[in-house]
């Protein structure tokens, strides 16, 4: 079975949020679930910044599914989204 590369794009609950502690409680949650690649804080407008994550998963139904919902999980986390996705 192959892997799936997904770059997601987290969105925190305000800008008072730490995005680098954000970061390191995401990689945590993932622990397991995913190999986090890669990270990095985006400015997106007016002070707001957002968290990217690259991370491979397996590919098999679900797994990205379970990604989604261990980042929903973490406290500050406002929103996820997938911004790409391919095989590898």
């Amino acid at each position: 079975m192959g892997k799936v590369a997904i770059k997601y794009r987290i969105m925190p609950e305000d800008t008072e949020v730490d995005l680098d502690a954000l970061a390191s409680a995401v990689e945590s949650a993932l622990s397991g679930l995913a190999e986090v690649k890669a990270k990095e804080i985006v400015p997106i407008a007016f002070g707001l910044k957002a968290l990217t994550i690259l991370v491979v998963v397996p590919d098999e139904g679900g797994a990205s599914d379970r990604v989604e919902e261990a980042v929903r999980g973490v406290e500050g986390v406002e929103s996820i989204q997938v911004e790409e996705l391919s095989l590898i």
